[in-house]
């Protein structure tokens, strides 16, 4: 079997059961048990030397084919070829008392077959990394994500789920976030029509994510705009997190853009409502700049800079 399909098949693994890349390396053909048309995996985790289960039912047709190329690969190898181990992933290497199976740092034959099919480029331990997010989706039990990840401690698992899966989802959610915003503003500025040429749709658009910029002050209505709550009644608390902060740098650079225009269209409501806004976010920017989220700001401005340049 060509060694690029046996690392396709150890990417599929680790998605499917969330093993790092240690662990699937460590399945032998004794860690695979038939259970009429089930399967059942049994390899070693070397780095705490524990052993992670994994099941394969009758339903999962593809992986259960899978599995059956990898033992007739097992018995293809033990018949006529040598390797160092009873891996079951030992890969063919040619050279100096070769050719025989090994154990193979794959990092170099993973991106070449990203490359090949036009892959963005992930690293093995991402990949169980992946597994561990779709399943904790699902879940939202760290026992069992504990179960899946083979931690032998509570504690590690919890430590797991901030650094990788919790960062993960704060990401996706800062770029949903971001689009909607991004979306937004577009519209309010440009209209319908610039939303295609930047590569958004209708349906990103949120208008309360907005200052509102109609005839109707939002005072008026119940759903108010942080600044005026703030105007209206100054104890609101403001909660500073990254949403927050890319919410007033956005802002500001809408005012920036469009204060001509909107007092030009309506002066006395300019100063009545805008006005406010205006020296509102300027302040909260100022605050957010001079404040610990100083280099946060300047990050995020920067990226929306960029993004907008595009």
């Amino acid at each position: 079997m060509p060694n690029w399909i046996l690392i396709c098949i150890k990417s599929l693994f680790q998605l499917e059961f969330a093993w790092n890349h240690d662990t699937v390396n460590s399945l032998t053909r004794s860690g695979i048990v038939w259970h009429g048309k089930d399967c059942q995996l049994s390899s070693l985790k070397p780095k705490v030397g524990s052993t992670q289960i994994a099941w394969v039912d009758k339903q999962n047709k593809g992986m259960l084919k899978l599995i059956k190329l990898i033992e007739r690969q097992d018995d293809n190898v033990r018949k006529f070829w040598e390797r160092e181990d009873e891996k079951v992933f030992s890969c063919w290497t040619s050279g100096k008392d070769y050719p025989k199976f090994v154990i193979i740092a794959d990092d170099r034959l993973l991106k070449r077959f990203q490359s090949a099919y036009g892959l963005p480029y992930f690293t093995a331990e991402q990949l169980r990394d992946q597994a561990a997010n779709t399943f904790y989706l699902k879940q939202k039990d760290p026992h069992a994500i504990q179960a899946l990840l083979g931690h032998t401690s509570l504690s590690t698992t919890h430590i797991y789920l901030d650094q990788t899966i919790n960062r993960v989802l704060n990401d996706a959610n800062m770029h949903e976030f971001m689009q909607r915003l991004g979306a937004s503003i577009i519209w309010a500025v440009k209209g319908d029509e610039s939303l295609r040429r930047y590569g958004f749709s209708k349906g990103d658009v949120d208008r309360k994510l907005l200052f509102p910029v109609t005839d109707q002050s939002s005072l008026e209505g119940e759903d108010l705009a942080l600044c005026d709550k703030w105007i209206n009644q100054s104890v609101t608390k403001i909660i500073i997190d990254a949403n927050r902060i890319s919410h007033a740098i956005r802002q500001r650079l809408y005012y920036q853009l469009n204060w001509e225009r909107l007092h030009n269209n309506n002066p006395d409501r300019f100063f009545k409502v805008h006005m406010g806004r205006i020296i509102f976010n300027q302040a909260l920017c100022r605050v957010l700049e001079e404040s610990k989220f100083g280099k946060l700001f300047q990050r995020i401005s920067k990226e929306i800079s960029k993004e907008i340049a595009k």
